[in-house]
């Protein structure tokens, strides 16, 4: 998988999990920080990914 299809992965995966908070007032929050989470790690791949190159 290049650094560009991760990124493109990444942007659908987000869009689908703000799709998810405005449907789900009550998960809202742990949503939100589940999201927070997740997005830090995989920037952290794709910038190691970048590194390397």
């Amino acid at each position: 998988m290049t650094v560009k299809e991760l990124i493109a992965q990444l942007t659908n995966l987000d869009q689908e999990l703000k799709v998810l908070m405005e449907d789900t007032d009550e998960f809202l929050l742990e949503i939100q920080d589940i999201h927070v989470w997740y997005f830090e790690i995989n920037s952290r791949v794709i910038l190691s990914c970048l590194s390397r190159k």
